[in-house]
């Protein structure tokens, strides 16, 4: 929840999501790779929030924060892969 404060005031709008192994961080749009381990990078530091990013080069994609949000957003709730339990927005 600490990284979708520091993105928030960062002037993002950050959804959190509980997927009852853990946590959600999305923030919608197109973004480079580079642009988003740089920012996620700064509000862990700042934060001291441990990080293990997965930072393999492809377009446009959430890095290993964020997971998969073309779920999220076609329906109200998603099933978590690994539990098939209802992720949860939180905010």
């Amino acid at each position: 929840l600490k990284l979708a404060d520091g993105l928030k005031e960062r002037g993002y709008n950050p959804q959190v999501w509980d997927t009852s192994r853990g946590f959600h961080v999305i923030v919608m749009g197109r973004f480079q790779p580079d642009f988003c381990v740089k920012i996620v990078r700064g509000v862990c530091e700042e934060y001291k929030i441990p990080m293990s990013l997965n930072t393999t080069e492809k377009p446009y994609v959430d890095i290993a924060v964020t997971g998969d949000i073309r779920r999220i957003r076609r329906c109200p709730y998603s099933l978590h892969s690994k539990t098939d339990k209802p992720m949860v927005k939180l905010r």
